[in-house]
């Protein structure tokens, strides 16, 4: 029985004009004695739903429709970003800018400036020289300001040449009243005075409000005398909104 015969018998159709791009439908039952010339097109049962393959092939948007489901589910798992200043940041991220003024005590029983070791190279020297910072953080430059924390850090010198007295330093920054309190934030970086303007270090970390931030830091001299200085310190900050 030829194949045309045989797809009559079981209600199907053939289209001559075609018969590369339409599959013929029929029961595979009973179907051992048909003959199969080299051009005929696939057989397959009159219930079995189409092949994806074939489902593709025959809607030129499926694939169109797949990129851009793919598409939407990538931007519904992933946190879109954007450029603020030259830094790229997520669009949710909050931006926090924060002004408080470091006053450090030089001399005297309640000096918040020591050194803990000296340079092993000479009174003058400052490579490898050691000291702490437990100086008060204010709401303003002036000594009866509000008490908002405090400014806390170790600093190491790590500049072998005398001139220039760079010291690396680790600061935590902790906020005990105003509106960050209960909060802190971590910053490290170089100390070195006179800068040209303000001194630039980057804020690495933080707890509580600012758990996760990074930004950087400035600190410009608002006044210094040799036992006493008041410096203005300005936070830039990202943090993402959300718990974590």
């Amino acid at each position: 029985m030829s194949i045309l015969s045989k797809a009559a018998s079981f209600g199907g159709s053939f289209c001559d004009k075609c018969m590369h791009h339409h599959a013929l439908y029929i029961y595979a039952q009973g179907a051992s004695d048909v003959s199969i010339p080299p051009f005929a097109p696939v057989i397959k049962p009159l219930n079995s739903p189409p092949s994806i393959t074939h489902a593709m092939s025959s809607s030129p948007s499926m694939p169109m429709l797949l990129v851009v489901m793919a598409a939407v589910l990538m931007a519904s798992t992933s946190p879109a970003v954007h450029a603020i200043g030259g830094n790229i940041v997520s669009v949710g991220d909050k931006r926090t800018h924060a002004c408080v003024y470091v006053h450090e005590t030089r001399s005297g029983p309640n000096a918040t400036y020591t050194a803990v070791a000296r340079s092993p190279l000479g009174e003058n020297a400052t490579f490898g020289e050691v000291g702490v910072l437990d100086n008060a953080l204010r709401d303003g430059p002036d000594a009866a300001s509000r008490l908002v924390g405090r400014y806390q850090s170790v600093f190491v010198g790590t500049d072998q040449d005398n001139d220039d007295g760079d010291y690396t330093e680790a600061t935590t920054v902790v906020f005990t009243d105003g509106e960050h309190r209960g909060s802190t934030l971590s910053l490290l970086g170089l100390y070195r005075f006179p800068a040209v303007d303000a001194l630039e270090r980057a804020v690495v970390g933080g707890t509580g409000k600012f758990r996760m931030a990074r930004g950087y830091s400035k600190l410009k001299v608002v006044r210094s005398s040799k036992d006493a200085a008041v410096y203005q310190l300005d936070l830039f900050m990202f943090t993402p909104h959300g718990k974590f």
